[in-house]
C-alpha cells in the first residue's frame, strides 16, 4: 500500500514538473518577444511613470480643495486611492484581456 501511494505522488510530481517546464517555455517565449519590440516595451513603463505624476499632481490638487470629504473613509489620500484602484484595475484587465489575446495570438502562430 505505501508502494502505491509512492508511486502515485512520484507520478504527481513528475506531471508538475512537466507543467512547470511547459509554463516556463511560454514565459521565455513571451518575454523573447516583449524584449524583441524594444520601442513599446520602453514606452509601457513611461507610461505607468507619466500616468503616476499625473495622479500624483491631481491628488495635490484634491488635498488642497476641500472636496476629499468623500475620501475620508479611505483616509482622504486620493493618491493612495487612485493607485490602487489602477493597479486593481490592470490585474484584473491582464486576466480578462490579455489571457484571451494570447490564446488567439498562438492559435494564429500555430503553437497552440
Amino acid at each position: 500500500m505505501a508502494i502505491a501511494v509512492e508511486n502515485v505522488t512520484q507520478k504527481r510530481i513528475a506531471d508538475l514538473l512537466d507543467e512547470l517546464g511547459k509554463a516556463t517555455a511560454f514565459i521565455k517565449k513571451d518575454m523573447k518577444i516583449s524584449v524583441s519590440y524594444k520601442l513599446q516595451f520602453v514606452f509601457q513603463f513611461l507610461q505607468i511613470f507619466f500616468g503616476t505624476v499625473v495622479i500624483y499632481f491631481i491628488g495635490k490638487m484634491l488635498a488642497q480643495s476641500d472636496k476629499t470629504s468623500a475620501l475620508a473613509r479611505y483616509g482622504s489620500d486620493y493618491f493612495s486611492f487612485a493607485l490602487i484602484g489602477l493597479a486593481i484595475n490592470g490585474y484584473l484587465r491582464a486576466g480578462l484581456i490579455a489571457i484571451t489575446n494570447d490564446i488567439r495570438q498562438t492559435m494564429n502562430q500555430g503553437t497552440l
